[in-house]
């Protein structure tokens, strides 16, 4: 483990998890996207 930087060893493991991404769960996400912009947050928010 000490062969692979931590930050690199998480975001394998978070490609892993984001790989089985449905069309289907794509277009929930893509409609609800619409309404969270609405909401003004205090500060700006990085994804």
């Amino acid at each position: 483990m000490a062969a692979v930087p931590l930050g690199q060893a998480a975001w394998e493991d978070g490609k892993k998890r984001l790989k089985p991404l449905t069309d289907d769960t794509k277009a929930k996400v893509l409609a609800a996207l619409p309404a969270k912009a609405l909401a003004k947050s205090k500060k700006p928010r990085r994804i």
